[in-house]
């Protein structure tokens, strides 16, 4: 197999690597989103936050843990398209195995 990076071959390595990169900035703002749609706002005294924000300064591991298997999930779904030998672009930076 043959890693491609914006039609550059590279390593096995360089292309998981980047691509692990790449889906961890993608994951950033997404997953915190996903949070607050799924569980919405925890409201304390009269005071409105978002899940997300909650989870992070009461839980760091716990988020942290979260966060990690939502990018270990986007990874595996990312590297199945690739693996049926379909590209994908994310972040302006295409990536595909031949």
């Amino acid at each position: 197999m043959n890693y491609y990076i914006n039609n550059e071959k590279v390593s096995k390595y360089e292309f998981e690597e980047t691509l692990l990169d790449v889906i961890v900035e993608h994951c950033e703002d997404e997953f915190d989103t996903m949070l607050d749609e799924v569980h919405g706002e925890i409201n304390l005294v009269g005071l409105t936050y978002n899940t997300s924000y909650v989870l992070k300064e009461i839980d760091p591991i716990a988020y942290k843990i979260s966060f990690d298997e939502y990018v270990d999930y986007n990874y595996q779904e990312r590297m199945y398209e690739l693996e049926r030998e379909e590209e994908i672009t994310l972040n302006d930076i295409q990536f595909k195995i031949a």
